[in-house]
């Protein structure tokens, strides 16, 4: 665990992404690469926060940790500057993998064996696939955010939408339109087509 640090003493090299609690860079630690994020302070219309964002990245790292899921470590905590830092993990993130057309079928065994777990713990992750990085392997969740369970934001009902969404995904990641994804009528709820919701049906079907 780094100890007595600045952000200062980072040296971003590339934005990752935004989510709803803050800004992740790929970052330097000397020659130690490691992802560095950013509390910001911009509000989310769907979501909020009951306390300071860095207490709850910290408060919600220590409960993923006891369930045993694949999440990198957290090196370094600072409330004062609200930044933390983690564990860098390599591999391409399952949004960029499902742009090319290539989740496999043990990946999709995996989500929904995840989600079992997180249902019996009581507890929603951010199932949005930016939160995941898929190596050779393996699938991680690189996001700490948890919320109490609920069916209407779990992977089944929610996640999976976006996770089939090929075409959407492509699109928006070209021209950061979300409505190629999200309901723009349902802030926070992803774009749900027939033909999306028959594949979430066949692929329930195959893995239950």
């Amino acid at each position: 665990m780094l100890k007595d640090l600045k952000k200062s003493d980072f040296k971003k090299h590339k934005l990752l992404g935004k989510g709803k609690s803050g800004y992740s860079w790929l970052a330097f630690y000397g020659s130690q690469p490691v992802v560095l994020k950013e509390m910001h302070n911009e509000t989310v219309d769907y979501y909020h926060f009951s306390r300071p964002k860095i207490q709850l990245e910290e408060d919600s790292y220590r409960i993923l940790r006891t369930l045993d899921i694949r999440i990198p470590r957290m090196l370094y905590c600072c409330h004062n500057e609200r930044f933390l830092v983690k564990e860098y993990i390599a591999g391409a993130t399952a949004t960029e993998t499902i742009i090319k057309g290539a989740i496999s079928q043990s990946v999709w065994q995996y989500m929904l064996s995840l989600e079992q777990k997180m249902r019996m713990a009581g507890i929603n992750i951010d199932y949005f696939p930016d939160n995941f990085v898929i190596d050779e392997k393996n699938v991680f969740y690189i996001d700490y955010e948890l919320n109490p369970y609920s069916s209407e934001w779990d992977f089944s009902n929610w996640g999976i939408y976006f996770w089939l969404n090929e075409v959407g995904m492509r699109q928006f990641k070209k021209t950061l339109d979300a409505s190629y994804i999200s309901d723009p009528k349902n802030n926070g709820k992803p774009l749900i087509t027939p033909a999306l919701s028959k594949q979430r049906d066949n692929l329930l079907k195959e893995f239950r």
